[in-house]
């Protein structure tokens, strides 16, 4: 929380590009043009003028402590700097990675939602329990390929859902496994995914997936985006997200 945080602070004082290249890892991976590329090598093409002010804060967060890898979802909004109009308001999605003592950005998308942004409240902060036995990646892997097959015929389990998931498709957002199903009900038998890259925490109770979701209702592959961790020795799914 309080590295994102920092991230979005000097994202305002400094400037995106500044901000950026500061807490993405090395290794950092965003969607581009249907592909996952280097972040860094993005951001260090980006203009050094800065016309716009990008802000975010986190609404739900799951982190395994004895892990590497963590999950951070949020509001962003961003404004003109010359009239402060709201060009874009709605969710990021994050993989933050440890890197000695600190966590860097392993993994950053978002898109617009109809969600607006309120300014952080720590009172409104999900916190999302991880309990269990570690789990292999091969048991991830399998579990995964499982939900696929349910995925893209329209209808996810009731039973991978925990209390609080975040859940957004086409910028709506859904928090319940009906209307989360009907949204995806129209994409039944008709849409394909292919995997881009595979996120999983040496603990053994986090892993994350990247990938391009194809359907006749979209001009263009989308990003799907979901992240999972144990709870109670179960895979539970903490967030789905298919956008641009």
């Amino acid at each position: 929380m309080e590295t994102e945080l920092a991230f979005s602070n000097l994202s305002v004082s400094s400037g995106i590009k500044t901000s950026f290249l500061t807490f993405l890892s090395d290794s950092c991976v965003m969607h581009n043009e249907a592909m996952l590329v280097n972040g860094k090598s993005l951001y260090e093409k980006r203009s050094g003028e800065e016309k716009n002010i990008l802000e975010w804060y986190p609404t739900y967060i799951t982190a395994p402590e004895d892990g590497n890898l963590g999950l951070s979802t949020g509001i962003y909004k961003l404004t003109a700097k010359e009239n402060r109009n709201i060009l874009s308001e709605g969710r990021f999605y994050t993989i933050w990675q440890k890197e000695g003592e600190e966590y860097k950005v392993l993994f950053d998308g978002g898109g617009e939602t109809n969600e607006k942004f309120a300014g952080f409240d720590k009172s409104k902060l999900t916190v999302s329990p991880v309990s269990g036995e570690k789990k292999s990646k091969e048991d991830f892997e399998k579990f995964f390929a499982g939900f696929t097959k349910e995925l893209l015929t329209g209808k996810i389990d009731q039973s991978i859902l925990p209390k609080e998931f975040i859940g957004v498709i086409d910028g709506k957002n859904f928090n319940s496994i009906d209307s989360l199903n009907s949204a995806l009900n129209v994409h039944k038998d008709v849409a394909n995914l292919k995997m881009l890259g595979t996120f999983f925490c040496e603990s053994g109770k986090l892993g994350a997936v990247a990938g391009n979701f194809t359907s006749p209702k979209y001009k263009t592959p989308m990003l799907l985006f979901a992240a999972f961790s144990i709870q109670n020795d179960r895979w539970v799914m903490n967030c789905m997200v298919i956008t641009e």
